[in-house]
């Protein structure tokens, strides 16, 4: 369950991004945010709220990104930014997925977390003060343990990138891409001429992918 969690801007009836400034410190981009206000839509509670009831294992999907990364790290040390509106001591779980500039999003490259904000979220995820149980995607993952040692047990308990490996994607343009967050056009294999089969097994792309998590397993071929 996805609870929205981007910021924007009432402007009458509709919803805007609201403009981010950049500043640079240390080598690093940093954003801020001005004027905004949080969006939660009342039904994404209701939802919760329904699910949790009817004793179904209900976790949130966060989306991480550098406009959400403050509230990340106020969740990561036990705030309750959702305000008494989400019971967490029923909630399963908070799913932190990271941001890519893919799909609709393909512009926003703004929203890309910078190097500082990823070192400060892998910092407090592996010792959150939480208590409600967190995870984060494979593509997060990767980021994450370029600045942190997890322990034996977090190791078993965390995956990484599995594209070109355990997982593809299936274009409706009928193109088979080893990640669905890859470039299309720059990935993407047609099967209108050919099989499944000889994609995975024979396409350079595909190949490239997995020599790239051979050598470093916690890296992105995608390159998020």
């Amino acid at each position: 369950m996805k609870i929205e969690n981007d910021f924007c801007e009432k402007n009458k009836t509709e919803w805007k991004i609201v403009n981010i400034n950049e500043s640079e410190e240390e080598g690093y981009e940093y954003k801020t945010i001005k004027k905004t206000k949080l969006v939660s839509r009342p039904y994404t509670y209701k939802a919760l709220k329904m699910l949790i009831n009817a004793g179904i294992k209900t976790n949130i999907h966060f989306v991480y990104s550098a406009l959400t990364h403050k509230r990340a790290i106020d969740i990561l040390k036990g705030k309750d930014v959702w305000n008494s509106q989400v019971d967490l001591k029923k909630l399963n779980a908070i799913v932190f997925l990271l941001f890519k500039p893919q799909g609709n999003g393909k512009l926003l490259t703004k929203w890309v977390p910078s190097y500082p904000m990823i070192k400060e979220f892998a910092e407090n995820i592996i010792k959150p003060s939480c208590k409600i149980k967190v995870g984060m995607d494979s593509c997060l993952v990767n980021h994450v343990l370029q600045y942190v040692e997890m322990s034996d047990m977090q190791k078993m308990s965390v995956d990484s990138c599995e594209s070109s490996r355990m997982s593809v994607y299936i274009s409706p343009s009928m193109h088979l891409i080893p990640c669905s967050f890859a470039d299309h056009e720059k990935c993407g294999v047609s099967l209108k001429k050919r099989s499944i089969f000889k994609v995975w097994n024979n396409a350079p792309e595909f190949k490239r992918f997995r020599k790239i998590l051979k050598k470093n397993p916690y890296t992105c071929p995608a390159g998020f």
